[in-house]
């Protein structure tokens, strides 16, 4: 539901329109597909917990670890989003000028690079917020940084170019003109394809973002050929996108969970995948019976 969303605002670019006006066809699906994918999820895993207790005999409990928590280093990390979310929509408290992220703004015309500019000029904040918070190590700091930053670029950054080759690619070989004629001989397709298209693909890629860029543009002209409105088609993109992602084994998201757990992102994969395909199915469902 956040108008900065790149799968939004690849679906507002496309659309010629401000992801603000696509926020309300997305908010109608994106509660009951939350619920339900919890609710799913919170019954597998209470069930798998289950069998874990039954079968492994319950260790001695030794004394709690002294455990300190410094709330203001704690808090560092929420200070880019803090920053996003005053200065985007819909709060819109701060305005920061285009002058200061922009080298040569044009007056009364938006640059296209001015809300990802602003993203990187929030987390450079965070950079500085950190730093603050623990002055005796401020000597790390560019270390860490760079750290990051290298870390980004082999685990983000490269599965975002390479989902966008491919998508470039699956346009290439003709799949667009290929979903058109299908959905164009029987229109109910329109709003399954919509949906589990760029879920796998995402899950394939491990970014939604990709996904939503590659692959919106095939369902635009048929949702008009069809009288359905592309924005409603868009959400329905978007959701699968982000549940593709989420459960892809190669996403960022699960490649950094997995290192922190210890575990092994594919692992992570299927714990989740089951709960995110009932429960877009569901919303699917509803979507094409008109019920939200």
């Amino acid at each position: 539901m956040n108008p900065g969303a790149p799968e939004l605002n690849s679906v507002a670019q496309r659309l010629g329109t401000s992801s603000t006006e696509v926020v309300p066809s997305v908010q109608k699906l994106v509660f009951i597909h939350l619920a339900l994918a919890t609710l799913i999820f919170w019954l597998l895993c209470w069930r798998a917990e289950r069998r874990v207790i039954e079968a492994v005999p319950e260790p001695a409990v030794g004394p709690a670890p002294d455990l300190r928590v410094n709330l203001v280093r704690a808090m560092v990390p929420l200070v880019p989003l803090v920053l996003l979310y005053l200065t985007g929509e819909p709060i819109k408290a701060l305005h920061v000028p285009e002058e200061w992220v922009i080298s040569n703004p044009v007056p009364g015309k938006k640059d296209p690079y001015y809300e990802t500019r602003l993203i990187g000029a929030a987390m450079l904040v965070g950079v500085v917020a950190a730093a603050l918070a623990n002055p005796w190590k401020v000597r790390g700091v560019p270390k860490a940084f760079f750290d990051g930053a290298g870390y980004a670029f082999a685990e983000v950054i490269s599965l975002i170019v390479t989902a966008s080759c491919f998508g470039k690619a699956v346009e290439l070989i003709g799949l667009a003109d290929l979903i058109g004629r299908a959905i164009q001989e029987v229109p109910g397709l329109l709003v399954p394809t919509a949906g589990f298209v760029p879920l796998a693909f995402a899950a394939l890629s491990g970014s939604g973002m990709a996904a939503t860029q590659s692959l919106y543009g095939f369902f635009v002209e048929p949702a008009n050929q069809l009288g359905a409105d592309p924005k409603d088609v868009g959400a329905v993109v978007s959701i699968g996108a982000a549940a593709g992602r989420t459960m892809s084994p190669v996403a960022a998201v699960a490649l950094m969970s997995a290192k922190l757990t210890e575990t092994d992102s594919f692992r992570l994969a299927k714990r989740v995948a089951v709960p995110l395909l009932l429960s877009l199915g569901v919303v699917i469902l509803l979507r094409m019976a008109r019920v939200v």
